[in-house]
């Protein structure tokens, strides 16, 4: 939310820190996201959303704000728009899949790409094609490589994109195989 406040051109009413006491009654979009460690109780429910989810992600997309939700009992990422005039969310596209675990947005310069992880199926990636305005495969994920995905984190290196594909199995057993080079240099 810190991040969002800082980015955002919506009218949002002042909120105030509870604590920590060095933080006590201080604007909440005051701090900066690595030295936020405000409690607050001032937030109140102002939408509720019909939606069971495995996880949700927030975006910034052409000067608007996302939020994008990954539905696993109905397949689907469905993105919803900030309605800047009526303060809330609105249905803005879907794409339909299934048992879609995780739905990443991902902008690069002005294009919106989304990777789709689904436990069956296969996995995805999408872009935003804005004369069409809808979401167009451009890639399948191989099947045999990526099984039983959990999450998707992404990142840059040196203005180069990397995306990975977690398989929280795979990493356990990783890790295990490491446990057990280190013990046998030892």
């Amino acid at each position: 939310m810190v991040e969002w406040l800082g980015h955002t051109n919506a009218t949002v009413e002042d909120i105030y820190c509870e604590g920590p006491p060095e933080y006590k009654k201080r604007k909440i979009n005051s701090l900066s996201s690595k030295d936020f460690d405000c409690i607050i109780t001032e937030f109140a429910k102002s939408q509720d959303l019909p939606f069971q989810s495995l996880s949700i992600d927030t975006f910034s997309y052409m000067n608007d704000e996302y939020v994008v939700i990954a539905q696993p009992f109905t397949g689907k990422c469905i993105f919803l728009e900030w309605d800047h005039v009526e303060k809330t969310f609105r249905n803005y596209d879907n794409i339909t899949g299934t048992s879609t675990v995780v739905c990443k947005p991902i902008v690069i310069e002005t294009q919106l790409y989304v990777i789709m992880a689904q436990l069956f199926g296969g996995s995805h990636i999408y872009k935003r094609d804005s004369f069409a305005n809808k979401f167009i495969k451009i890639q399948d994920i191989e099947i045999l490589k990526i099984r039983k995905p959990n999450d998707i984190e992404t990142f840059k290196i040196e203005n180069n994109w990397v995306n990975l594909m977690l398989i929280f199995e795979i990493s356990a057993m990783l890790s295990y195989h490491f446990k057990d080079a280190v013990a046998d240099k030892a």
